[in-house]
């Protein structure tokens, strides 16, 4: 499909029509089972392991404001993600303490602010109030459950 050894990868005039077709025919969404079809068309497997879980595919969502419940979780497994990192836990002792409270906070919101390059160019960074699992470790396996 394209040549190593180059640090810009050639790709060859037939691959690249295809990648482009798929680009244009799937921008509006993905085909019912994306894995198949790339295992199909380009005869790549996209599953993988972690440990002794099996990974559809490359595709998932990391730790944050977005998986910190149940229904984003099975959301994202309907829409064919293939792992999503569950929210931060933050540690406690036996007693439930944490060194880190100040993380584990229920209020969780989204600041977002217009940011400008070294270069000038404009743009937008995105920060969160609340970085980890505000409930108790118990409730946390429940959700890992």
């Amino acid at each position: 499909m394209y040549s190593l050894g180059k640090k810009k990868p050639e790709i060859d005039p037939a691959s690249r029509a295809a990648l482009v077709r798929d680009y244009e025919r799937f921008r509006a969404g993905l085909p019912q089972s994306l894995e198949a079809y790339v295992n199909e068309t380009y005869q790549i497997d996209l599953s993988s392991e972690y440990g002794d879980h099996s990974i559809k595919n490359p595709f998932g969502k990391a730790s944050g404001q977005l998986s910190l419940n149940i229904s984003q979780v099975r959301r994202d497994c309907e829409e064919g993600l293939g792992f999503v990192v569950l929210k931060s836990i933050i540690a406690e002792d036996a007693s439930g303490a944490q060194s880190m409270s100040e993380w584990a906070i229920e209020e969780t919101r989204m600041v977002v602010e217009r940011i400008t390059g070294r270069d000038q160019t404009e743009g937008w960074t995105v920060s969160w109030k609340g970085r980890g699992w505000y409930e108790t470790f118990e409730k946390y396996l429940e959700f890992f459950d």
